[in-house]
């Protein structure tokens, strides 16, 4: 199934965010608004590292479809970097002005394990990353239930973000297969991944959870316990998927996408010419 790879379209869509949602903007909840707060306040800084990691690679690729995407991969995770930048700034920073995307502890360490560990790793632990990405924007996309309730922008530039993962969830993996990486690489990659992901992400989190003081709640804990680990918890959910990986023969490709994956970009990009041509008229008038 490794021929059946995607074709990679970045999206160049602007979300129209404002600073007029509440603190707790994903239902009122808190536990749902600092998990998606901590994933959009680390991606602009991830989505950057990606692409450096890929772009030196490019030029060597000989198939014109897998440079088209790899190239295609880039833009879209620099488009990527920059909503969620605005997204941060606009409902995350203005609640939480001492959280940073850039020049976390973490990040430091992150930026020299990766120029020390040489460019085959650094690629294993793109490819291990996109894999996660992949696998939850999947979820999401299921289970629409999981986004219920959102503003639409909010839930749109979900939506895409989770679609364009998916599209491009092999590109790095075969850039690495084909760069000569072995399973030990990719294995190291992703353990390495998984090792930083959390850092960041229990970084970000517990920086919003003191900030609120919610550690004083017993209920905090048991809300945590029920969002992550309960009966359906999210990592419950999805460690087998990730943990996939791990197989020797793995591809991304193994596993079907999400079915309905062009329809749904396409109602998004109608919905984008909508609204362009909305603010177009009101700015003529």
């Amino acid at each position: 199934m490794e021929n059946e790879t995607l074709l990679v379209l970045p999206r160049d869509i602007k979300f129209k965010i404002s600073k007029n949602y509440p603190k707790y903007w994903f239902n009122g909840s808190a536990i749902k608004t600092i998990h998606a707060n901590t994933l959009t306040s680390s991606i602009p800084f991830g989505e950057r590292f990606f692409v450096s990691c890929v772009l030196p690679h490019i030029k060597k690729l000989k198939n014109r479809t897998q440079k088209r995407n790899a190239l295609n991969f880039a833009k879209q995770e620099i488009n990527h970097s920059k909503e969620h930048y605005r997204f941060y700034l606009k409902l995350v920073k203005p609640h939480y002005p001492k959280l940073k995307v850039k020049n976390y502890l973490y990040q430091k360490i992150f930026a020299v394990i990766a120029v020390l560990v040489g460019s085959k790793i650094r690629l294993a632990m793109v490819a291990a990353m996109e894999h996660f990405t992949a696998v939850s924007g999947d979820l999401y996309l299921r289970h629409p239930e999981l986004l219920e309730g959102l503003d639409d922008n909010i839930k749109m530039l979900w939506q895409w973000h989770f679609i364009e993962e998916i599209e491009h969830k092999a590109v790095a993996f075969d850039i690495f297969h084909d760069s000569g990486g072995n399973y030990i690489q990719r294995v190291i990659g992703f353990f390495l991944s998984a090792f930083f992901l959390s850092m960041g992400f229990a970084s970000y989190y517990f920086h919003m959870v003191c900030y609120d003081k919610l550690y004083k709640s017993k209920q905090f804990y048991i809300d945590t316990y029920q969002f992550f680990w309960g009966k359906h918890g999210l990592i419950k959910r999805l460690v087998i998927p990730y943990l996939r990986y791990l197989l020797p023969r793995f591809h991304p490709n193994q596993y079907s996408h999400f079915e309905q994956l062009t329809q749904l970009s396409n109602e998004l990009m109608e919905i984008d010419r909508q609204l362009k041509e909305k603010y177009k008229a009101v700015e003529i008038s």
